[in-house]
């Protein structure tokens, strides 16, 4: 039987003026083969990555620990609490991207072993979604300094949700909260970009690496996602809508009551539910957010500190949950924080929300993240350390609103978002005082459609994190065997 012109599969555009905006999959819309298949199908993946490692003994969880409330949780990660039986918390991942020293192999089959030295935060927030680690370079391709067998060595390959995309056509977006400069000899855009895509060849071919520069505004990435156009043509386009004082959702209202007509009763509460959750959104990106310019070429080492860091957080989270929603973007990366930021959480964390340190309660510093991280090098290291722990918590407080998002809105019938996402939260470094890299804090929150079994902690002795982006990719339905060197796909369920 062939399908009516409302029919569809996986989601339905509504158009009107050149615009396209994309909503909910309807039940009453869906095949009964189309709906079968696609119940409960993961077909959403993100990264969240947190800066300059963590306060371990706050921050790592028990791993025979069974997750089912706050209680089982770790200080850092108690905001969490409430979607504990959502979680798999990761325990002994290795990133041997962020070390130093390494041997690896060369383009021409040989081996060598090299030691970068400094440069440990761009090494890290380079190298963490990629296949291959960063070096040092200024041609892009291949490491020119050190001696010539060390110039054979590949540069970063591509990052884990470009192969994604790659292999499944996966729509992706890439956010930060900040921009930041290269540092040590490496080139500008390792510590605020996790997303790259690399033609490899042999050396002298002028292949070059195409960093997916990140959006930092979040109207920016509002509209890029339901507009339908790039975030350079975003001046342009807001002016026109300005004079003519439309909305996006003005332009779509006529179809949009063409469709309401064709949606059984639960379906017409969903559709009227998503648009007004979009207007919502709309209005306060325009009326309450912060003002913010799209660097899509960011220059300046560090974002304007003024800015509303917590706000912009919330508005980046309320468009992924709103794109996740309506199927139009499949992924996401998402930087909270610049690696190595220096960003100071005074105006964070209130004194109230802090625990008493030495039993007397005192006010967070306004000490830089990064400052802190070394907290060796503090007067105090334990006071630096209980900062520290806060900032951490900080953290998982804003995802724990992501979370709470997907978990609260509806997908496929009987499932929530969260139950057809696996969202990965974590940092490439463990100790930011050592910048050691063994034991990297990481988590997933979701379900991947049923590739993930959560409400539990996880001892992976001492995987590396590309069997974990391996197993990522194979849980969203990407067939890759093989990220780097690695081709052991760790399994979530």
């Amino acid at each position: 039987m062939s399908k009516s012109k409302f029919e569809i599969s996986r989601r339905h555009f509504l158009r009107g003026l050149g615009t396209a905006l994309a909503v909910p999959v309807f039940e009453s819309l869906l095949p009964t083969k189309a709906l079968a298949q696609e119940s409960g199908k993961a077909v959403r993946f993100g990264y969240v990555y947190t800066p300059n490692g963590v306060n371990q003994s706050a921050w790592y969880a028990n791993p025979t620990s069974t997750l089912s409330g706050e209680a089982q949780l770790p200080f850092s990660l108690k905001p969490l609490g409430a979607y504990a039986s959502d979680l798999l918390v990761a325990r002994k991942i290795n990133n041997p991207h962020g070390e130093y020293r390494f041997t690896e192999p060369t383009y021409d089959g040989s081996t060598v072993t090299v030691t970068e030295g400094a440069g440990d935060h761009a090494r890290a927030g380079g190298g963490y979604l990629s296949e291959r680690r960063v070096y040092k370079s200024k041609d892009e391709n291949y490491r020119i300094f050190g001696p010539v067998a060390e110039r054979k060595l590949l540069m970063s390959g591509n990052s884990i949700d470009v192969e994604i995309n790659r292999l499944t056509g996966a729509r992706t977006i890439n956010l930060a909260l900040e921009t930041n400069g290269g540092s040590d000899s490496y080139r500008a855009g390792y510590q605020d970009t996790l997303s790259y895509r690399y033609k490899m060849g042999t050396a002298g071919t002028g292949y070059t690496p195409s960093r997916n520069a990140p959006i930092v505004d979040p109207k920016a990435a509002f509209t890029a996602i339901f507009n339908g156009y790039s975030t350079d043509d975003q001046t342009a386009r807001d002016a026109i809508i300005a004079r003519q004082k439309k909305s996006i959702l003005d332009f779509v209202l006529g179809d949009a009551a063409q469709l309401r007509q064709k949606l059984c009763v639960a379906d017409r509460c969903k559709l009227d539910e998503y648009l007004d959750a979009v207007r919502e959104l709309e209005s306060g990106l325009d009326t309450d957010g912060p003002q913010l310019v799209c660097q899509t070429t960011p220059s300046a080492p560090n974002y304007d500190p003024g800015t509303n860091h917590a706000l912009r957080i919330k508005y980046f989270f309320d468009v992924l949950v709103l794109a996740f929603q309506c199927n139009a973007i499949d992924g996401f990366t998402m930087m909270m924080a610049s690696e190595g930021s220096g960003r100071g959480y005074a105006s964070h964390i209130p004194t109230s929300s802090m625990e008493p340190y030495n039993g007397q309660p005192r006010a967070m510093s306004n000490t830089g993240h990064h400052t802190l991280s070394h907290y060796s090098d503090n007067s105090d290291p334990n006071w630096a350390l209980h900062q520290i722990k806060h900032i951490d918590r900080w953290n998982a407080q804003q995802f724990a609103y992501l979370v709470g998002q997907l978990k609260a809105k509806d997908d496929y019938p009987g499932t929530k978002l969260l139950d057809n996402s696996l969202i990965s939260f974590g940092s490439a470094i463990a100790n930011g005082n050592s910048h050691n890299n063994v034991d990297i804090p990481l988590l997933i929150a979701g379900r991947g459609g049923g590739a993930v079994r959560t409400g539990r902690v996880v001892d992976f002795g001492g995987r590396q994190l590309c069997d974990y982006h391996l197993g990522v990719a194979r849980s969203v339905g990407a067939n890759l065997t093989k990220f780097g060197f690695n081709t052991n796909p760790i399994d979530f369920s």
